[in-house]
């Protein structure tokens, strides 16, 4: 079967290893990203030889304007979104000098993108066929370490959304789910020795085996 997945926060890391995987099991891919020139890369990288199959849009999760035009981009042109897994991240510490801004800030990206995510998503797609909407999360939503407060805090709230969201569309064609990763090589993070491509890899398994 020909399936759809839009994937937010493809520009980077996680996001781009994602796309990447799922491409190459035969998906299509709309991704989503705020930079444009690292979007083209991720076209040129590994969709050369099928550029249909793929689909970009530059964009900010903050905006759900942003984000509706892009969802019914996709649609348009796969009729349908099937999996939609949330990747945007900020991190942020709570050190930061300008304390109360940096802490708007990473909720702003990673709990309220996430839920223009989720209400955009269902508006575009209220009518369609099943839909599941992954939000990545981090073993900091459980367990703190110096500096995380903004971005523990607001994965702490992410799931929680996603949560109540299960129980309150239970009986719609959107299922709600979150994914822990652990922690691997990133721009936020140089110090792991687990790849991105790794997780991405394992994360895709566990996604497919579980709905698809």
């Amino acid at each position: 079967m020909n399936y759809t997945i839009a994937i937010y926060g493809a520009t980077s890391g996680l996001g781009w290893e994602l796309a990447k995987e799922f491409y190459r099991v035969g998906w299509n891919i709309c991704c989503f990203g705020r930079r444009a020139q690292r979007l083209m890369g991720l076209k040129s990288a590994f969709c050369y030889d099928s550029p249909k199959k793929c689909h970009l849009t530059v964009g900010d999760i903050t905006k759900k304007d942003s984000i509706g035009s892009f969802i019914e981009s996709s649609v348009s042109k796969y009729k349908t979104i099937d999996l939609n897994i949330i990747c945007s991240a900020l991190y942020s510490g709570s050190s930061n000098k300008d304390h109360e801004s940096n802490w708007r800030q990473v909720m702003e990206t990673n709990f309220w993108g996430t839920y223009n995510v989720i209400e955009k998503t269902k508006d575009v797609l209220k009518k369609g066929n099943k839909s599941v909407m992954i939000a990545i999360t981090s073993s900091l939503a459980k367990q703190t370490i110096k500096g995380s407060g903004p971005y523990s805090t607001s994965k702490v709230a992410m799931e929680c959304l996603l949560q109540s969201s299960k129980v309150d569309y239970s009986n719609t064609n959107f299922i709600f789910d979150v994914v822990e990763v652990p922690s691997f090589r990133s721009e936020m993070n140089f110090h792991s020795d687990v790849s991105a491509e790794h997780v991405a890899k394992n994360v895709s398994e566990q996604i497919i085996g579980k709905y698809f």
